[in-house]
């Protein structure tokens, strides 16, 4: 697991920082970190993670609840509304390998989940560059999908599949 610091907020508290922040303008991203994600520094619990990346500080929520109906709203906030249609996937956009990989975690009905991370965010294995990562329930391995710029159209079809699946 890679450490990072962070102030503990309550959920609400969490949620509210990444509105907050993106009304400004600022230069954030959040993580889902559901029990026993690697990268979950509590891993007993879900956990909530907000960077503010302009302000160099993280906050971080725990609780027992799942936090994935928040992403929804929290996700079209930072990447914007097409992110979670299928329409909006560009029907010549060819899928990288990653994606391939959860729509076999889909097809097996094995558990999964992903994160995006920016250029510099405190998880990235490759802070320089654009990173997507891949747990699967079926391996301790972890499968990441980098690119110079935004992959928005890989990140779109992830979030299309995952909102789908939950």
């Amino acid at each position: 697991m890679k450490r990072f610091d962070y102030n503990e907020i309550s959920p609400d508290g969490c949620i509210g920082k990444g509105r907050e922040i993106a009304a400004k303008g600022g230069n954030w991203h959040f993580h889902s970190l559901s029990k026993g994600c690697s990268f979950n520094p509590r891993p007993e619990f879900n956990a909530f993670l907000i960077e503010d990346v302009d302000a160099d500080v993280n906050y971080c929520a725990f609780c027992q609840e799942d936090f994935t109906p928040h992403c929804k709203e929290l996700v079209v906030i930072l990447h914007g509304d097409s992110v979670i249609e299928a329409a909006a996937i560009d029907p010549n956009w060819e899928a990288p390998p990653i994606v391939q990989a959860i729509e076999d975690c889909l097809a097996k009905k094995e558990a999964w989940h992903h994160h995006m991370m920016k250029p510099g965010c405190i998880l990235s294995p490759n802070p320089k560059r654009h990173v997507i990562s891949l747990e699967r329930g079926s391996s301790t391995d972890i499968a990441y999908h980098d690119e110079d710029t935004d992959p928005l159209e890989t990140l779109r079809a992830i979030e299309v599949m995952y909102f789908a699946s939950r």
